[in-house]
């Protein structure tokens, strides 16, 4: 198996490194011999990539974009049965070299999260900025679409419909994209894959308790745009979007916006919005309390430095060794007003018994069973073609709605209703002082992560799809071989037609413009 991507995963930096890191084991235990290409120069990440592997070995290979002779060289070493693209973009670059060269390997896009759903509400969120409605910003972002207008939307579709398989990370996505996909994506394409944990949650005697606790905590890698503007609603610092940063590169240059592969460059804090610190700060509770902010590349984000400021309690640290701050804090903050994907930062919180408040959108797929919903059979009879939504809150405050047949929501660990400042700042004063309320968060965010992210359980279905690809028995369970599935794909086959391939031909022309250059030199 290779994985190939543009950059090398940091399992240290972001969800989207841990991820990568976490599939790659789980490979690994199903018997794969694994490889990783990366068209970043080797580094630091790379090289602990080789040492320390994924339980089995890890070659790297540097395959510079535009360098159809370094990743022939990777395909002839590594033979790979199956590639995996780590976003869309990688997605572009390489898979137009890897069907010509390895027909036979089965191709995977592994989402990460879906960008198309992360732009769409980025948008919703600076429009409600510019109409000074910073209050609905969150449930704009909730009810805001993907958008086939939007030129890489369709580049993120058309990677999608090419591969023979998409990796996703929660049910909701998957059902949202079903949805706005329609009929030309097969469902079966979309397997869920979420974040998978390494290890279990800590025991009783390895995480303090409530009184043993202080002060709250926030983390981030600082290039990732949802999380920039989480922490300027937090701190209530200002900062003008980075247009050139919001603005979506083509062709097989890289993903569009910073470090997350899409999205705005970091909202505005309008001038109107109560910082939700001060709110935390104003109860006397918690008006001595600190927030200590945790994230990879803070040293090189001009919002990190606005955002540092002693005097209010906020600090800024940058990256930190290892996760202890976590334990050590009482509450984790997570205020992000648009995102897509699952959050790294929560099970971290959740391993070490931490309770979590966020948004709704942080929220979003983290707590979600697979499954169905059940219906007695007389209410089936009765509501047969209907869409009634039924109510899923077992917080007894603000109730979310679901329909009939999508995922199970279960008890979450901590608070994830909040939609406004106000409504943050209170949960997390709540769960600040109210020992009760914490300790019952606590245990329900370390049990939520041993059920759904420890547990072999995540892993399941992304290696039992990837090996049913490449089964040769058409008429297993499980599903067609690669063969007979490419055979029937006729969307995905049409996406090959020569005048669908602007990416690869425009590759081409790159190689072949920097080969002048250098028989000229």
């Amino acid at each position: 198996m290779l994985f190939l991507s543009t950059v090398w995963p940091e399992p240290r930096s972001s969800a989207a490194g841990v991820r990568t890191a976490a599939l790659l084991r789980a490979f690994a235990r199903a018997g794969y011999s694994l490889s990783v290409g990366a068209s970043a120069s080797p580094n630091t990440a790379s090289e602990a990539l080789e040492r320390e592997g994924a339980g089995n070995p890890v070659t790297c290979f540097s395959v510079p974009l535009n360098s159809s002779a370094a990743l022939d060289a990777a395909l002839e070493a590594s033979s790979p049965s199956v590639v995996v693209f780590d976003r869309f973009t990688s997605e572009e670059a390489f898979s137009w070299r890897v069907r010509e060269k390895a027909p036979q390997a089965a191709r995977v896009l592994d989402m990460q999260d879906c960008h198309a759903l992360r732009r769409a509400r980025a948008r919703a969120v600076e429009e409600a900025d510019r109409k000074g409605e910073d209050a609905a910003a969150v449930s704009a972002a909730l009810v805001a679409q993907i958008d086939a207008s939007d030129r890489d939307a369709i580049r993120e579709a058309s990677a999608m419909f090419r591969s023979d398989l998409t990796l996703v990370c929660s049910p909701v996505e998957r059902e949202i994209l079903s949805a706005s996909l329609g009929a030309g994506l097969a469902k079966a394409k979309l397997v869920p894959a979420p974040l998978f944990a390494s290890r279990p949650a800590l025991g009783p005697g390895r995480r303090p308790g409530f009184g043993a606790r202080t002060h709250f905590v926030a983390i981030g890698s600082f290039l990732h745009p949802p999380n920039v503007d989480s922490l300027l609603w937090l701190a209530g610092r200002r900062r003008r979007p980075d247009k050139k940063k919001g603005k979506a590169r083509t062709g097989a240059a890289g993903p569009p916006g910073d470090g997350g592969g899409g999205g705005s460059g970091g909202s505005e804090v309008p001038p109107s919005t109560v910082p939700i610190w001060d709110l935390i700060t104003s109860h006397p509770g918690t008006r001595s309390a600190e927030l200590h902010i945790y994230g990879s590349y803070a040293s090189k984000s001009a919002a990190a430095a606005e955002i540092h400021d002693p005097k209010r309690g906020v600090f800024v640290h940058g990256l930190a060794p290892n996760l202890s701050p976590l334990a050590r804090a009482r509450v984790l903050l997570a205020p992000l007003r648009f995102g897509a994907g699952l959050k790294g930062k929560v099970t971290d919180a959740w391993m070490r018994g931490t309770p979590v408040v966020t948004t709704p959108i942080g929220a979003e797929g983290m707590a979600e069973e697979g499954g169905e919903e059940e219906e007695e059979e007389e209410e089936e009879e009765e509501e047969e073609g209907r869409e009634e939504e039924v109510e899923v809150s077992e917080d007894g405050r603000r109730r979310g709605r679901k329909k009939r047949g999508s995922p199970l929501l279960l008890p979450w660990g901590g608070s994830r209703t909040s939609e406004t400042a106000s409504a943050f700042a209170a949960e997390a004063i709540r769960l600040y002082l109210d020992e009760n309320a914490w300790k019952e968060a606590s245990e329900e965010g370390l049990r939520l992560h041993d059920a759904l992210y420890f547990t072999p359980r995540p892993a399941d279905a992304a290696v039992a799809a990837v090996d049913a690809l490449l089964t040769s028995d058409t008429s297993s369970s499980s599903g067609a071989s690669l063969r007979s599935r490419r055979a029937r794909d006729f969307v995905g086959a049409s996406l090959w037609a020569d005048s669908a391939r602007a990416t690869e031909y425009f590759s081409r022309w790159i190689e072949l413009k920097e080969k002048d250059k250098e028989k000229k030199v």
